[in-house]
């Protein structure tokens, strides 16, 4: 999850892999429709040019710019098509016929082009209102809503869940002594290791200041401990090496049942984590949920 986030597409994205190749045989399935709309009605003074956007825009929605591009070049070349036989049936040639079609062409592409950039734009905003701006993170409320739909899965399948709550120690001493940037720049820093060090299906998140939260699927306590571990240990090395005076006190919370609601696991980890930094800081402190 958290590497689809700083690629600015969803989880679930349709525009790759066999969904993209399945939306872009429907777009030439419309195309082909169109064009024998546009044959039938050749005659006539319908024009059916803009029916060739329905395929086109479908392909640059939900397939991406290659397909988009290859499906506006196609419909150009349908129309060629549509144009040439009616020559042949009328026994008469049109001079202008290319000059026609090259500026249909450049009219698919440059359509094609402006729903590419809507499409990102909106994208890109997407992923800006769920993220933390500072270290394109999750934010607080997108992390809730993926523990909600971690949950879920947990009902429906029984799979095992950890939740993690961690905080930075003496964070305040960095920004009161080194200033602010500096304090950016631990975040930031700390953002950096947990993201090479998670799988893409973890989730992290910055709840607010100096708290940070991992969401890891189907990781019972010892996978969970190992990987706080890790992180353990490369952030202390990362905050030597810049003489920062940061520790971290992680609390985790591994669910193996169902627990009453989302706001009890987020309540559990937090109890985990202050029992952490209670005990002296730079800590571990993974438990396991029993259902009552």
């Amino acid at each position: 999850m958290q590497r689809n986030l700083d690629r600015s597409i969803a989880v679930s994205d349709a525009r790759s892999g066999h969904a993209a190749i399945l939306i872009t045989a429907s777009a030439f399935l419309l195309l082909l429709v169109v064009a024998t709309l546009d044959a039938r009605l050749i005659d006539t003074r319908f024009s059916v040019l803009l029916f060739y956007l329905i395929p086109i825009a479908w392909a640059a929605w939900f397939a991406g710019q290659n397909p988009a591009l290859v499906v506006a070049v196609f419909s150009a070349c349908m129309r060629f098509g549509v144009e040439s036989v009616e020559e042949i049936n009328l026994g008469s040639t049109r001079p202008e016929l290319m000059w026609s079609i090259a500026s249909e062409l450049l009219f698919f592409l440059v359509f094609t082009g402006l729903l590419l950039k809507i499409h990102a734009q909106l994208e890109l905003e997407r992923s800006l209102a769920r993220s933390d701006s500072l270290t394109r993170l999750y934010n607080a409320r997108s992390f809730e809503m993926a523990v909600g739909a971690e949950r879920e899965r947990l009902a429906r399948y029984g799979r095992t869940v950890s939740l993690i709550y961690f905080d930075l120690d003496n964070f305040k001493t960095v920004n009161d002594q080194l200033g602010h940037a500096a304090g950016d720049e631990v975040l930031q820093t700390i953002a950096k290791i947990v993201k090479a060090n998670i799988r893409q299906a973890d989730v992290a998140a910055r709840l607010g200041g100096d708290e940070f939260a991992l969401l890891l699927p189907e990781t019972g306590y010892d996978g969970a401990r190992i990987v706080l571990e890790r992180l353990q240990t490369q952030v202390l090395t990362a905050m030597k090496e810049r003489d920062w005076p940061i520790t971290i006190s992680f609390g985790g919370v591994c669910f193996y049942n169902l627990p009453e609601s989302v706001a009890l696991m987020l309540k559990s980890a937090d109890a985990a984590m202050y029992h952490a930094k209670k005990s002296g800081k730079n800590r571990i402190e993974m438990r396991t949920f029993a259902a009552e």
